[in-house]
């Protein structure tokens, strides 16, 4: 595997921590964990870049 495989694999893996410790934060604080506008724009960000724009499988 080359190094744009290993950065893509840990990209993912970072992010998708983040998305767990903004759901443990929305529960301790007991209000949302991420602003509506940011995660709208996140959801579109993704839909763009897995349906318009793929990259190629790592």
């Amino acid at each position: 595997m080359n190094m744009g495989t290993y950065l893509l694999l840990a990209s993912g893996v970072f992010w998708s921590l983040t998305y767990v410790l903004l759901i443990k934060r929305g529960f301790q604080d007991k209000t949302c964990g991420m602003p509506l506008v940011a995660l709208c724009a996140n959801i579109l960000w993704e839909f763009i870049f897995s349906f318009v724009h793929p990259d190629s499988p790592p």
